[in-house]
């Protein structure tokens, strides 16, 4: 009896040590984002954005995080710009960039401090991304973001009238980790 309830024991000990955690979803999410995670950090740089055909200087930070057990990034942008001697905001955002197992596309939701948010397509690229708005001054904006260990820099070129231009460009490097 002693020897038959050692084997069960064993058994049961096997059966549980090799069982696998339900799916209850999100493992195709996580992969997907885990793609990304070159994104995760903080940033710190300058930039600028056409203002009525003037490239107007900004500062501006950046915090990726992963989130919920790495399914989401979430993106935490300030930048502004110093005008006549005051820093005045000119982007306070807070987004996050999800996957849709379904479409089999990236997805970023971008909430401004102004109020406005949008939903926009994502695709990934090898280093980097590109995501397009339509932007009432710019037109039709696609933006290309390119990373390296230690650099993001992203553009933007517009396309309004038939005319292309670049309308933004910034350059972040990435803090030291604390």
């Amino acid at each position: 009896m002693r020897k038959i309830c050692l084997i069960l024991i064993a058994f049961t000990l096997t059966c549980v040590a090799s069982a696998q955690a339900p799916d209850f979803g999100g493992i195709a999410q996580k992969e997907a984002i885990k793609k990304m995670n070159f994104m995760v950090g903080e940033w710190a740089g300058t930039g600028w954005a056409d203002v009525s055909g003037t490239h107007r200087s900004f500062n501006g930070e950046e915090t990726i995080s992963s989130k919920c057990d790495g399914a989401i990034l979430s993106l935490e942008g300030n930048h502004s710009m110093d005008i006549q001697g005051r820093k005045i905001p000119i982007h306070n955002a807070f987004g996050m960039l999800r996957y849709d197992e379904k479409t089999k596309k990236y997805h970023m939701r971008a909430h401004l401090a102004n109020g406005l948010e949008n939903e926009y397509e994502f695709t990934a690229t090898a280093d980097g991304y590109t995501w397009s708005q339509d932007h009432p001054t710019w037109g039709h904006v696609v933006y290309t973001a390119v990373f390296t260990d230690k650099t993001w820099v992203e553009y933007g070129e517009g396309e309004k009238d038939g005319k292309k231009s670049r309308v933004y460009e910034m350059t972040m490097a990435r803090k030291p980790a604390k």
